[in-house]
């Protein structure tokens, strides 16, 4: 009885080291394949990050900033900070994000106006498609100023448009996405039709 309960003791420990050892080759095996990577930390407070992998055939500006730009030379254009559409933010965040909204919104109308260059992106609302919206202002082949944007949608091809004015308007009852902005800046094509506001 006493040599059986020996043996048992030992099969059991031979079972358990069995154990530990699988464990460990695996968290060795898994350890030798996989790069750590240290992603960026953000606070809740701070506005969401997005990050596309390189190759990822879903980034929004991967294998496109050639076609967007054109053959432009960006370095004669002013440039502003990227805007994002105030959707489901409040507090500080809300009127953070406003502020620079109605940046934008100046950038654009100013530069049109005194007849500068210049590009910004601006982000529009849409879950599973995050448009952004490029907008150069610039004079066009004969001289006149236009705006000319170009929407890029993950899921859609580029499409341009050109805008030869652009005004400031109070926004519609139903433009739930203002966010309470007193006023928006709708931009029109050459038949007097609103294309874009933001």
């Amino acid at each position: 009885m006493k040599f059986e309960y020996r043996r048992f003791r030992i099969a059991m420990m031979m079972f358990a080291l069995g154990l530990a050892a699988v464990y460990m080759w695996r968290g060795l095996s898994i350890g030798m394949n996989e790069v750590s990577v240290d992603l960026p930390k953000i606070n809740s407070g701070d506005e969401v990050l997005t990050i596309f992998p390189s190759g990822d055939p879903w980034n929004p500006y991967g294998d496109r900033t050639e076609q967007l730009l054109n053959g432009r030379n960006m370095s004669l254009y002013d440039t502003t900070e990227f805007s994002t559409e105030c959707s489901f933010q409040a507090g500080k965040v809300l009127r953070s994000c406003l502020r620079k909204r109605d940046a934008a919104r100046e950038f654009v109308y100013d530069h049109w106006k005194q007849q500068r260059r210049g590009y910004l992106q601006v982000g529009l609302t849409c879950y599973d498609c995050a448009p952004v919206y490029h907008i150069f202002i610039e004079p066009d082949q004969s001289g006149q100023w236009i705006i000319s944007g170009t929407m890029e949608e993950r899921t859609m091809p580029l499409k341009p448009t050109r805008i030869v004015d652009a005004k400031f308007r109070k926004p519609a009852s139903d433009e739930w996405w203002t966010n309470g902005s007193r006023r928006v800046l709708s931009l029109i094509n050459e038949r007097g039709q609103e294309v874009e506001a933001f």
